[in-house]
């Protein structure tokens, strides 16, 4: 991706590249540059509609690169004023998102403070996700996230979601019988993301961090509440990319590298080292990536590979 040209064709192809291989560092990146090329260019006094389309980007940018953001109040204001967008980015999963970043948090009452406080950006949310200009009639139809949400807990309560009530709701209820089937997925995601925030990290299905065991020598992974099987084979590919202090390999290699660094001066050696460190990791990510695309989106052994992605990309 060519950092130096900000066209707003390639502003747009650079979401979709990020999107697509879910590169959370390339995201934020980009998001540097562009934020910069706009500020220096002045585009929002020159050309307001070209500003708007690079803003638009921009926004969506910093949902893709949201792990690399750990100011909660910041996040909190992006979904606040721009919860549309994340229906306007290729494969954008917020919930693993916000996920991730909850993970970062060792103290799981401070996880139930965070939620509760995006919970409420949403039950506060005006912004629109559903256009009624597609629906006749649709005076009374909730369009935005507040609205949405209101008819979603009148209908459901506001208690723990009971999953018979959810699908009754969701296929009864006359509101969403007359949307397409794109603007059901909308609710569907939105809904699933409140659901997912209200459980508590204190219980085993609200507990964010994922835990992979060996059970009768299979490979396990539970995942708030659910224990699933993972390939052996998957596990092995894995062992094989990784390059760790436990390989033979990488023993192998800092051996050598040992022997290099000794008649070097310890600053250059530090800065060697590290540029070699991030080399190998790269390399890793590359191998990775090349795994995760032969198995299906939503497969148990795509997120497997996803999940060490996302570890080495931190």
């Amino acid at each position: 991706m060519d950092k130096n040209n900000y066209t707003i064709e390639e502003a747009k192809r650079a979401v979709d590249v990020f999107s697509e291989h879910n590169n959370v560092r390339g995201a934020y990146e980009y998001y540097k540059g562009l934020k910069k090329f706009i500020k220096e260019t002045e585009l929002k006094q020159t050309d307001p509609k070209l500003y708007g389309d690079y803003y638009s980007c921009l926004i969506k940018l910093k949902f893709l690169a949201l792990n690399f953001f750990d100011d909660w109040q910041e996040i909190e204001e992006l979904l606040k004023n721009h919860f549309e967008a994340i229906y306007k980015i290729k494969y954008y999963d917020l919930w693993n998102k916000i996920k991730l970043n909850l993970l970062t948090i060792s103290d799981l009452n401070k996880r139930n403070e965070i939620k509760s406080r995006l919970i409420k950006i949403l039950l506060d949310c005006n912004r629109v996700i559903i256009s009624k200009k597609k629906y006749k009639g649709a005076e009374g139809l909730p369009v935005t996230v507040k609205e949405l949400l209101k008819d979603f807990t009148v209908n459901i309560g506001i208690d723990k979601i009971d999953h018979l009530k959810k699908v009754q709701y969701l296929t009864n209820s006359e509101n969403i019988k007359r949307l397409d089937e794109e603007d059901k997925n909308r609710l569907k995601v939105l809904f699933d993301l409140y659901e997912k925030l209200k459980i508590s990290s204190n219980t085993p299905e609200g507990f964010e961090n994922d835990i992979p065991m060996v059970i009768n020598g299979k490979h396990v992974m539970y995942s708030q509440g659910q224990a699933e099987e993972i390939d052996s084979k998957i596990v092995d590919l894995i062992k094989s990319i990784k390059v760790g202090d436990e390989t033979v390999g990488a023993k192998e290699k800092n051996v050598e590298y040992s022997k290099q660094s000794a008649s070097q001066s310890p600053s250059d050696s530090l800065e060697k080292k590290a540029i070699k460190e991030e080399r190998e990791k790269e390399d890793q990510i590359d191998e990775l990536v090349k795994l995760v695309n032969q198995y299906p989106e939503g497969s148990l052994e795509r997120k497997a590979v996803r999940d060490e992605i996302e570890k080495l990309k931190i």
